[in-house]
């Protein structure tokens, strides 16, 4: 149990003196570790070991006008974001920036950079990086080398008042999970959308990723992006159950679906009237599997001397 309470910047490990020396080190919040601020930037909150389970509260807000969220890291091989649990960096100005997964170099401290094999965030968990008043969402990066599981809810919008919306990017080198409990918002009431981007080797679009992804873009930008990588081709497959609706929301907002492999369609992708959305394809091979499926764009980009 961890309790910890208006520290600037804080850097919790297991026992290793170096992060290379991580393989059998666990760190395990279940309190509230607080380096947030009502005057200053939100502080700086870092949780690395080879086992993560955050149980508590990671809160790096800046709550002061003016102030921009801070930043919170958890990098290790095997990271669970639990139910109940929440991670913030919010700003009142400016959204701050949450790594899930994934942790740049240090050379100062001879620290490696560090990516997780694998990364879940369960249901009811709260990941955000949102301006509370006037000012751009953050960012929000949660990444793995074999698996990434989204079933919590994952914020970045921009301010009440004004600003855009963030970037939220969930991503593996090799499989994304995206459960029917997910929501992701990067959402801007005075402003520009923001992006969610969902990467990964393989992508395979069932009927609970693409309620969430329909449920975004309502508010917002979804760009598939399927990259070969490893044993993965690159490609995209949307099941025949599986239905992307953009359902309210009168400004425009973008599908963009990119594969270095192909792209297999056999669900639909619609809009309802007066719900305009811009549906972007591009891939070496587009595949429409059935009669029965729909797909309404206004933009299609396909690669010279590729098939449809």
């Amino acid at each position: 149990h961890l309790s910890i309470r208006r520290q600037r910047q804080m850097c919790i490990r297991d026992s290793a003196n170096s992060a290379r020396q991580l393989m059998n080190g666990v760190v395990k919040n279940s309190g509230v570790m607080v380096a947030s601020s009502a005057v200053n930037n939100g502080g700086k909150i870092e949780l690395i070991a080879a086992e993560v389970n955050n149980t508590g509260k990671l809160l790096a807000n800046g709550y002061g006008a003016g102030t921009t969220g801070g930043q919170v890291n958890l990098a290790g091989e095997n990271i669970v974001v639990a139910s109940g649990s929440k991670i913030a960096a919010n700003g009142h100005a400016v959204g701050g920036r949450i790594n899930v997964g994934s942790k740049a170099a240090n050379i100062s401290n001879n620290d490696p950079a560090l990516t997780a094999k694998n990364v879940r965030v369960e249901s009811t968990a709260v990941v955000t990086a949102s301006a509370l008043h006037a000012g751009n969402g953050g960012t929000v990066q949660i990444h793995s080398t074999e698996q990434t599981q989204i079933h919590g809810i994952i914020s970045a919008n921009g301010g009440v008042v004004s600003g855009n919306g963030g970037l939220i990017q969930t991503s593996s080198n090799g499989t994304l999970v995206v459960g029917s409990s997910a929501q992701v918002n990067v959402a801007s009431t005075n402003g520009q959308s923001g992006t969610w981007r969902l990467q990964a080797g393989q992508l395979n679009v069932d009927l609970d990723m693409a309620n969430v992804i329909s449920q975004t873009l309502n508010q917002a930008h979804v760009v598939i992006n399927a990259i070969a990588q490893n044993l993965f081709a690159g490609n995209i497959n949307v099941d025949a159950e599986a239905t992307i609706q953009k359902t309210t929301g009168a400004n425009n907002t973008t599908l963009s679906l990119l594969a270095d492999g192909e792209i297999n369609i056999q669900g639909q992708i619609t809009a309802l009237l007066n719900t305009p959305l811009t549906v972007e394809i591009v891939a070496n091979q587009i595949k429409l599997q059935s009669t029965a499926n729909t797909v309404s764009y206004t933009h299609l980009t396909l690669p010279t001397n590729r098939e449809v």
